[in-house]
C-alpha cells in the first residue's frame, strides 16, 4: 500500500507540475506575442509618420521655390496630420523622450501652417515673400530630421548642406582658434605639426564636399606656412 500511495502522490504532483508548466508556458507565450503586437504596431506607426513627414517635406520644398503663394484647396490633402493622430499611442513609450517631444513641436507647427495656408483668403499669383519662403525650407529640414530619426531613409543634398554647413563652420572656427594659440615651441614639435595639418586636410576636405571651393584650406595652409618659418 505505501509504494501504491506513493504512487497516487506522485502521479499528482506530476500532474500539478503539468498544469502549472502549461499554465507559465501560456502566460509567457501570451506576453510574447503581445509585445511581438506593440512592436510591429510600433514599426507601423514609424513608417506612417515618416511618410506623412515627407509629404509634408514634398510640399513645403515645393511651395518655397515657388513665386506665389500656393493655392490650397483641400488642407487634409495638402498637409495631412492623419497618421500622427492615428498612430501617436502606439508611438509613445517607443520612441525616446527627446523625439517625442521634438514630434509633438513639430506637429502642432504643422498645424499652425494648416490654418496660415486656410487663412491667408489670398489671391491667385500673390508673391510669397522670401522670408516665408525661407522659413518654409527651414521647416522642411526641420521635419526631414525628424522623418530620419524614425528611420524614414536620407535626404536631398541641399538639405544636408544646410543641416551640416553650420556645423563644419563650428569646426573650422573651433580650429582657427587653436592655431591661434599655439606657440611658437608647440610649432616646433613634429606631433603637433602632423595634427595640426591632419585636422587641416580633413576639415578642408568636408567643406568642398559641401560646396567650397578650396578658399579656407588655402588660407589655413597659408596661415600654417607663415607660423612654420
Amino acid at each position: 500500500m505505501p509504494s501504491a500511495l506513493q504512487l497516487v502522490i506522485a502521479a499528482g504532483l506530476f500532474s500539478l507540475g503539468g498544469v502549472v508548466i502549461g499554465a507559465l508556458l501560456t502566460t509567457f507565450t501570451q506576453l510574447y506575442l503581445e509585445r511581438k503586437r506593440e512592436q510591429r504596431a510600433a514599426d507601423r506607426a514609424k513608417l506612417l509618420v515618416a511618410g506623412e513627414l515627407l509629404h509634408a517635406q514634398l510640399v513645403l520644398r515645393a511651395a518655397s521655390k515657388g513665386k506665389y503663394w500656393p493655392p490650397v484647396e483641400e488642407v487634409d490633402a495638402f498637409l495631412p496630420t492623419s497618421a500622427w493622430r492615428e498612430n501617436r499611442s502606439s508611438l509613445a513609450g517607443t520612441v525616446d523622450e527627446d523625439l517625442w517631444n521634438q514630434l509633438i513641436t513639430a506637429y502642432a507647427l504643422l498645424g499652425t501652417d494648416r490654418a496660415r495656408f486656410v487663412a491667408n483668403g489670398l489671391p491667385p499669383q500673390t508673391p510669397l515673400p522670401a522670408e516665408v519662403a525661407e522659413g518654409m525650407k527651414e521647416t522642411s529640414n526641420d521635419l526631414g530630421r525628424l522623418r530620419r530619426k524614425l528611420g524614414g531613409g536620407g535626404g536631398w543634398l541641399d538639405e544636408i548642406h544646410d543641416e551640416f554647413k553650420p556645423r563644419v563652420d563650428r569646426l573650422k572656427d573651433d580650429f582657427k582658434r587653436r592655431l591661434d594659440g599655439l606657440s611658437d615651441d608647440d610649432l616646433k614639435k613634429d606631433a603637433v605639426i602632423a595634427r595640426v595639418k591632419q585636422e587641416a586636410e580633413d576639415l578642408g576636405q568636408l567643406s568642398r564636399r559641401l560646396g567650397d571651393d578650396g578658399a579656407w584650406s588655402a588660407e589655413i595652409n597659408d596661415e600654417i606656412k607663415r607660423r612654420l618659418k
